[in-house]
């Protein structure tokens, strides 16, 4: 259509091819944005796609590794009840020296020596002696406790030749345990500050890839009401107890622990195995 010919049109009707270019203009500076852009996003993918992707971290094959060199502490299996912990040691093979805190009438200890024949030597130590600010069961008087310091003897007369009575308070013994040993069985005091205590100082004693358990994995709530497991020596109260001592000490040396599942009652045996390339610095 000439503009002669536009010019004679009506007005509106001008109007109307008027709006219907502007729109095509509109529509092809559209389209040719678009592409525009497409081009330029796909050569942003192409150089982005060059750029090599930064390694995935494989924290499982990471763990794997450094477990395999023995700077970790690793998750031991635990037997289903503390009375297989002597089979346990007997079937891993390396296990020799042991160490109980604990020891009362030497039920425990007996067990463990029948089932572990290829002990050689097994340390015994208790106080066998009442002791203050100490509210346990077996904290009794002092001529109770000789009976059963006798009766300890009695025993665990069968295996004399592997014992070593150590009658004296945890700490003080520590020093007539010679080298390095390959278990200790913590169930001496049941306090948070008793047991924090007896880890801390015993762990140096332990061998790496030796193995450390205790008794009791509880708090003071768990207990009858006629003792008191929060009560330190120092009277202080902390009510997390064994079950916290341990949970705090696992934590603070990065140690994977376990429990046994087992038991007739609701004091069962914490396990934890020290790192192969594990520091003797406690």
């Amino acid at each position: 259509m000439s503009l002669s010919q536009m010019s004679q049109l009506p007005r509106s009707q001008v109007f109307s091819i008027y709006l219907v270019f502007v729109h095509v203009l509109l529509l092809w500076a559209a389209i040719h944005g678009m592409r525009s852009h497409y081009s330029a996003y796909k050569a942003a993918k192409k150089k982005q796609s060059a750029v090599p992707p930064p390694p995935a971290y494989d924290v499982w094959g990471d763990l794997a590794q450094s477990v395999r060199a023995g700077h970790r502490s690793v998750f031991l299996i635990p037997p289903s009840t503390r009375d297989k912990l002597g089979a346990m040691l007997e079937s891993m093979g390396g296990f020799h020296v042991g160490v109980e805190l604990g020891v009362q009438r030497g039920l425990f200890a007996k067990q463990m020596l029948q089932t572990w024949p290829s002990c050689s030597k097994y340390y015994l130590v208790d106080i066998w002696h009442q002791q203050t600010n100490y509210n346990d069961l077996a904290n009794v008087a002092d001529q109770e406790q000789l009976r059963i310091y006798n009766e300890a003897h009695q025993n665990l007369a069968e295996f004399r030749s592997k014992t070593v009575f150590l009658k004296n308070y945890t700490r003080d013994a520590l020093q007539f345990i010679p080298g390095h040993v390959d278990f200790i069985y913590v169930d001496a005091r049941h306090d948070y500050c008793g047991v924090m205590e007896d880890l801390t100082m015993y762990w140096p004693k332990l061998r790496p890839g030796g193995i450390m358990a205790g008794h009791d994995y509880n708090t003071a709530l768990d207990v009858w009401p006629d003792q008191d497991w929060a009560l330190c020596m120092n009277g202080t109260k902390i009510y997390s107890a064994v079950q916290g001592a341990v949970n705090d000490f696992m934590v603070r040396h990065g140690l994977t622990l376990s429990v046994t599942w087992g038991e007739d009652n609701m004091f069962r045996t914490w396990i934890v195995r020290k790192p192969l390339h594990h520091v003797n610095t406690g």
